[in-house]
């Protein structure tokens, strides 16, 4: 078991705004992820597709919206967005104040770690981050 605060988490490197991920295979996590995010007024995670990963996103604080190839779809506190694995998907703030979200990943996508530096053991060249 391991409790820690969102902003322990490891720093994601090139995602939009600033990402913690709490919980990850990195920290021991390899079939549940739970990542933590805050984007400022205007930031973006431009849109991406965790192949084999269903994510589901929480906004904790402010609004924003959820911008997918059929549109944007307005998302604000007290609300959870469920994307099924395969569909392409990004966020936008579009409020004046932080848009913090926490985001839970089933299974993990292990790609989207990889395409950062980090490898797992079983991977080639398993030393990595």
């Amino acid at each position: 078991m391991q409790i820690k605060r969102w902003e322990e988490g490891q720093p994601a490197p090139q995602i939009g705004g600033v990402m913690h991920w709490v919980f990850w295979p990195g920290s021991g996590s390899r079939r549940l992820s739970l990542h933590h995010g805050v984007k400022l007024p205007g930031e973006a995670i431009a849109v991406h597709v965790h192949e084999d990963a269903d994510d589901i996103v929480s906004v904790i604080q402010g609004r924003g919206v959820v911008v997918t190839p059929q549109g944007e779809f307005p998302i604000e506190a007290g609300q959870s967005v469920w994307i099924p694995a395969g569909e392409p998907h990004g966020f936008r703030n579009t409020g004046d104040g932080p848009f913090v979200t926490l985001g839970c990943q089933s299974p993990p996508d292990f790609e989207m770690y990889r395409k950062r530096g980090f490898k797992f053991p079983g991977d080639p060249d398993a030393g990595g981050k």
